[in-house]
Formats: structure tokens, C-alpha cells, sequence
């Protein structure tokens, strides 16, 4: 990585999230991921190059991780400091990942309800105004304007009950606890096998919450896709396929296309 640095194939930025991300693990497995992420580090965002060492250290020593973040939540806290412009910033630090991401998708759905009723300003400025309305105990449906507040359009009481959209893939064996292979969130991207899990049964009692289970080839190509009214269950007897809820799979085609349907 020094090496890629001194010769300007990557900048400091980029060199910080390596040292960064690789920090949990040993000398070996660090640089067995530089070797393998190197060569495209520079043509990559800070993002994706972040993104991209995760989802290694994840399939290589997912449990020094696991270990770091366990540390690090000792250290949970809320801070807050002026910013430059005479604004101010507040901050969580060190939440659950789980948690972090229910708490996002929460802002946006508020956010959008608002923007869509009337609300001025743009996502950003909305899911901060909504941010700090929760914070500090207040209606989000305050933000509307004061002609809008009594429209039929304008959304009722339970805005603050609004929870979101996340979309969250993981392995089956990872939900059922059979293994450990990460998952990936849109929007935030790699997560360990027990962030996912976390997350997931996070979402599981939510009413407008969906299952879809994809079979996939032995090569990994997608063959099937069906759609659950609830997760399978799992830490239970019985937890095996005969125990899910029904399963109507529809079948995926691979090679030439059988469409009879006119272009």
C-alpha cells in the first residue's frame, strides 16, 4: 500500500481507508486483501474502496471485526460542536450498525411524507428537520406550513411511527444461523453475518415487511424467486423447510428466450 502511495497510484485519502478498514486484522490477511484491491484502488471512490475492503475483511476474519466493533461500542456516545458557518452538528457515535440503518430509512420515510404534503425544502434539509423534531420531542408534522397542518392532504397523527424501506440481502443459511456468510444493505453496503441477522429480525415484525427467497444455480446465477408472507422460522425444532410458510416458486429462464409475446 506504501509502495502504491509513494508512487501515486493512490492518494492519502485512499491509503487512510485502507489502513482504516484493515486495521482488525493480522499482518498476513491485511495484505492478502491489498494485493487483491490494489490494483483498482484509484479508479474507486473513498465509498466503494471502502465498501470493497469491508466485504473482504468480512469473508476473510469476519470475527476480528465482530471483536473491534465490540470494542468500540464501549465507547458509544452523542457528541455534539459548532460547525464553521455558526450552525451546529450532533452525532452518535458508535451505534449498532443495525440500528443505525432502521434510524436512516425512518428519517427518509418521514422526510419524503413531508416533502410529498407540502413541506418545504429539499430531502436533505427535511430529513435534518426531522431528525432534530424526534430529538427534541416534537411533531415532525409541525414542519409543515401552518396552511398545510389542517389539510386533508397533509399526513395525520402517527408520522413519527413511520419506520421505512431497507432492503437487506442475505444468505438463508446466515438467517437461520448455519453460517456466517455477510450479508449487504442497499444504501450502506457489507454487514456481517450478525448485523445481518440483527437487522433482519429488526424487521421481522414490521406488518408491511417482505420475505423474498431467491434459489440460485450451482454457479450462482439466479434460478427461482418466491415471496413469503413471514421469515422461516429458525432456533426452533422443526425449523426446516417442512415448517416455512408455503412456497410458490416462479422459475427463472436461462438461454434462448421462449417469450411468445410480440416485441
Amino acid at each position: 500500500m506504501l509502495a502504491a502511495l509513494a508512487a501515486g497510484r493512490i492518494d492519502r485519502a485512499r491509503a487512510e481507508v485502507f489502513a482504516r478498514e484493515l486495521a482488525a486484522l493480522d499482518e498476513v490477511k491485511a495484505n492478502a486483501i491489498v494485493m487483491a484491491v490494489i490494483g483498482g484502488a484509484g479508479k474507486l471512490t473513498t465509498g466503494q474502496l471502502r465498501g470493497q475492503l469491508r466485504a473482504w475483511v468480512l469473508w476473510l476474519d469476519a470475527a476480528a471485526l465482530r471483536r473491534r466493533a465490540q470494542r468500540a461500542r464501549a465507547d458509544a456516545r452523542v457528541e455534539t460542536w459548532p460547525e464553521g458557518s455558526g450552525n451546529a452538528c450532533i452525532s452518535g457515535r458508535e451505534l449498532s450498525p443495525a440500528e443505525v440503518i432502521a434510524a436512516d430509512a425512518r428519517l427518509t420515510a418521514i422526510a419524503q411524507t413531508l416533502k410529498q404534503a407540502g413541506a418545504p425544502g429539499n430531502l436533505d434539509e427535511l430529513r435534518a428537520a426531522v431528525f432534530t423534531a424526534l430529538l427534541t420531542g416534537r411533531d415532525p408534522q409541525s414542519l409543515l406550513p401552518v396552511s398545510e397542518q389542517d389539510s386533508p392532504a397533509a399526513p395525520r397523527p402517527g408520522l413519527s411511527r413511520l419506520s421505512g424501506s431497507v432492503h437487506l440481502t442475505m444468505p438463508l443459511a446466515t438467517w437461520l444461523g448455519e453460517s456466517d456468510v455477510p450479508g449487504d444493505t442497499a444504501g450502506y453496503g457489507p454487514l456481517d453475518a450478525d448485523t445481518s441477522r440483527d437487522l433482519a429480525g429488526q424487521l421481522a415484525p414490521r406488518p408491511g415487511t417482505r420475505w423474498c427467497l431467491t434459489l440460485t444455480s450451482p454457479d450462482g446465477q439466479a434460478a427461482g424467486h418466491a415471496c413469503l408472507p413471514r421469515p422461516p422460522a429458525r432456533d426452533s425444532p422443526g425449523s426446516g423447510p417442512r415448517s416455512w410458510p408455503p412456497l410458490k416458486i416462479h422459475w427463472l429462464e436461462h438461454g434462448p428466450c421462449t417469450d411468445t409475446y410480440p416485441a
